[in-house]
């Protein structure tokens, strides 16, 4: 057994590129050995902003020898009529190493053919990873890669160096111009000579890195920057929250060390949002707060060298830090000259969309829909006309200083500006509230006309873009649709919301330009049942991800979605009784009934006086007598209870039905009658709870 280390020494790699890369290396290189027959007792990866590292342990010295039947030409091509070889069979037989009277005659499928039975002799360990690895460095996926002089590989930044060892010896191959060889190199500024590896020990490498001031292993130096940033923030009675910001800066160094830097107190007469997005989106910097939450004049830094070396860089990073809070100050002051309100004309001058026009059209229209959705959540005529301020508002801050300098701060600004307006309160905080959730994972809005204006948002985001036809396809989706429809399923769900979709849907259409339609060449209708579609499609997702059976969502929804609350509740039942024992029994029923009708168009109602057969009179009998009680539980939302009275009232007649009916017979108005009550008994469950004729149900 051997071990093998790799490291690909690069230019630095941006941040959040290198921990998918160790995974997706790890999982290319298993695949690979897989392929050639070979397997590692562990494989360890490490990385840094100018290396990513591949260790694999106990790997044999050889692949194992096999053996194998290969096929050949046909009998007729190989033998001639007396039996004697032919070219074909001696170029067989040649080719794959065997003697002429080893070649086998077999039957098969197409007919005889010859084959030979070979053995494969393993080729070695270090030709594999040899021929292997130039592949999976150039598979290797990065969100964007870059081509440069010396060959046709595509990387996220170039190469400058390879180590392959194999035990004590090196791996030769090339990508592109570097050829593999057993140098690393330390840190940078602090130790940029190289080292000569004498093996493929990982820990001897990892223990010469920090030796050269590079500490190669991410979880280590994220603890180190997390213990840092803790002792600091202990001192003023808070802790770390920017989790993502630790992460982040752990791929930024290779030798990391805390700062502390401080700026002036005038500084935290900004919004708090404006002081931390120009420390930690701009320059990577951890604010530090105290144990009430306020800001302290200071924030917290990572560098990338010895601590001994510290002020000067603290010094800089004050200077830069300083600088962008001046900025912030006056792009303050500039905005502060008009209110919000003065500023909403100044919309007509950004295009929102080419064919959906400026910024101050789509407020006309978020005014419009949030007017809609205040109505249909019931909110009282104050709170709809917080909603329709709310949405006159909430773009607006587009056009200021602050978030032309600080975009990621839009609804923020906002909120802020509207208060120092003296707007009332509910109207600046909803200004915020109507971007959430940003993100999967996000919080929602607060308030009630938080959720609204939210709401109106996005149904106007997602109506707009498939009227233009920007439609999200594949992995493709610039305009962030399905985000917003996940935010309309999650608002409306945990914001308890009962909202119609298709209601909704209509409203944010209806407000859209008719000249638009009119160019496009589709309806309102038609617009409305792509929308829905997309909609299906991604409350299917949503509630697979959720943990549900995909044939009980698929089953559920084919009922309908108008309702997502009802929807919920029926696919909660569902996923209830799937359990339960009668259960197949019930799909059963509903599967039965539906495709002895599916490809037929019977009458919507049952005839009475047509029914013949007792047992048809019986079923319809017991339709008519239970079918109430059934709506009824249904009605109430008891979608478990209507499905067991269901089974209880039809599983028993129905198989009797089908035991002593037959339904396509010769007389037309018989059997469509037939039909009908079949229809009929499908439909009372179907159109209301879920099509089981969707489910799958598995047999023993």
């Amino acid at each position: 057994m051997v071990d093998f280390l790799l490291e690909l020494g690069t230019e630095e790699i941006p941040a959040f590129y290198i921990g998918p890369a160790c995974r997706d290396l790890t999982a290319r290189v298993e695949a690979a050995l897989d392929e050639a027959g070979l397997q590692a007792k562990e494989i360890r990866t490490a990385a840094t902003p100018r290396r990513l590292t591949l260790f694999l342990a106990g790997l044999p010295d050889k692949q194992s020898d096999r053996e194998e039947d290969r096929s050949g030409p046909p009998e007729k091509a190989a033998f001639d009529s007396d039996g004697n070889p032919t070219k074909a069979a001696i170029g067989f037989a040649k080719g794959q190493g065997v003697a002429l009277e080893e070649i086998e005659i077999r039957d098969t499928p197409k007919g005889r053919y010859c084959f030979a039975h070979v053995k494969i002799e393993g080729r070695p360990t270090a030709d594999v990873l040899a021929e292997m690895l130039p592949g999976v460095a150039a598979a290797i996926h990065f969100p964007k890669s870059m081509r440069w002089p010396g060959g046709p590989l595509v990387f996220a930044r170039p190469i400058r160096s390879i180590a392959a060892l194999l035990g004590s010896e090196v791996v030769p191959f090339r990508i592109n111009a570097v050829k593999s060889g057993r140098a690393v190199h330390g840190h940078p500024f602090l130790a940029p000579e190289s080292i000569e590896l004498e093996s493929a020990d990982f820990d001897a490498y990892m223990d010469a890195l920090g030796e050269r001031f590079v500490i190669a292993d991410p979880e280590k130096r994220r603890s180190l920057i997390r213990a840092g940033i803790e002792e600091v923030l202990k001192e003023h009675g808070s802790d770390l929250k920017e989790e993502r910001l630790v992460d982040e800066v752990t791929n930024l160094v290779e030798f990391p060390a805390v700062v502390v830097g401080s700026f002036s107190e005038r500084f935290l007469k900004l919004p708090p949002e404006v002081v931390k997005s120009a420390m930690m989106d701009h320059q990577r910097y951890f604010p530090v707060e105290n144990a009430k939450g306020g800001l302290e004049p200071r924030f917290i830094t990572v560098i990338n060298r010895d601590p001994g070396r510290a002020e000067g860089i603290r010094d800089g990073n004050e200077r830069v830090l300083a600088a962008r809070l001046s900025d912030a100050e006056f792009f303050l002051a500039e905005d502060r000259k008009r209110k919000l309100i003065d500023r909403v004309d100044d919309l007509a001058g950004m295009v929102y969309q080419e064919k959906l026009g400026t910024n101050f059209d789509r407020m006309e229209r978020l005014v419009k829909l949030s007017a809609f959705m205040a109505r249909a959540m019931g909110l009282s005529d104050a709170e709809e006309e917080q909603c329709t301020r709310t949405a006159r508002l909430c773009k607006v801050d587009l056009t200021t200083e602050m978030v032309g300098e600080f975009p990621n701060l839009q609804g923020i600004v906002g909120r802020e500006y509207a208060a120092m307006d003296g707007e009332d309160s509910a109207v600046a905080a909803a200004i915020e509230e109507h971007y959430k959730p940003r993100q999967a994972g996000d919080s929602l809005p607060g308030s009630k006309i938080g959720k609204a204006v939210a709401l109106a948002e996005r149904f106007d985001a997602v109506t707009g873009c498939f009227a233009v036809g920007l439609v999200p396809t594949g992995s493709q989706d610039p305009y962030g649709l399905r985000r917003q429809a996940l935010g309309i399923i999650r608002i409306v769900l945990e914001g308890g919301i009962n909202l119609s979709l298709e209601a909704a849907f209509r409203s944010a259409a209806s407000a859209l330009p008719e000249a638009l339609f009119e160019e496009e060449g589709k309806s309102a209708k038609d617009l409305e049942d792509r929308v829905l579609e997309f909609l299906h499609d991604r409350l299917y997702r949503f509630f697979v991800d959720k943990g549900f059976r995909y044939d009980l969502v698929k089953a559920a929804l084919a009922t309908g979605f108008d309702d997502i609350h009802a929807l919920k509740k029926r696919l909660e039942a569902l996923d209830g009784l799937a359990g339960e024992e009668d259960w197949e029994e019930l799909v059963t029923v509903v599967q039965r009934t539906y495709n002895i009708f599916k490809n037929a168009e019977p009458p919507a109602d049952v005839d009475p006086s047509r029914l013949e057969a007792p047992e048809e009179k019986e079923l319809f009998r017991i339709f008519e007598e239970r079918a109430p009680d059934i709506t009824s539980l249904i009605e109430k939302g008891d979608f478990a209870g209507a499905s067991k009275e269901y089974a209880r009232s039809f599983v028993e007649p129905v198989h009797v039905f089908f035991d002593k009916v037959f339904v396509n017979v010769d007389d037309e108005g018989v059997k469509n009658n037939r039909l009908a009550l079949m229809q009929k008994l499908n439909r009372l469950y179907t159109a209301s709870i879920a099509d089981l004729s969707l489910v799958v149900v598995e047999t023993a």
